[in-house]
């Protein structure tokens, strides 16, 4: 009798042993889930700031790239410095000096960016 519950003694102790180790291993596993959950979280809510980010500026950067194309167009293919800046009138030299200045392109998004971040 004393072998038998001896017997039952060793195989309550390592069948304990491997509970203890199971339920180690499914506690590691949640916290590794958790933590995997919490990554996920922090990525969807830097997406969703880039997107907010990517919605506001979007259009007026576009605006301005297609602005700047076409002054730029303008300058090269259709020689508007040669045209108007060194062989024009004085008050079209006056003209385009102020238009390509003030209407430029980086003033021109400055402009759009600044009013629209004050309204948003």
């Amino acid at each position: 009798m004393i072998s038998a519950t001896i017997i039952a003694a060793v195989i309550s102790y390592y069948t304990s042993k491997k509970l203890n180790a199971k339920q180690n291993k499914a506690s590691q596993d949640i916290e590794i889930l958790k933590h995997q959950l919490e990554r996920s979280r922090e990525a969807e809510t830097k997406s969703e700031q880039l997107q907010s980010i990517m919605k506001r500026y979007r259009d007026p950067l576009l605006r301005s790239a297609f602005e700047l194309q076409s002054r730029f167009f303008n300058i090269l293919k259709q020689n508007l410095l040669w045209v108007y800046l060194i062989n024009g009138t004085t008050q079209e030299r006056i003209y385009d000096s102020k238009h390509i200045i003030c209407n430029s392109s980086i003033f021109w998004l400055d402009r759009n960016i600044a009013a629209r971040y004050t309204i948003s």
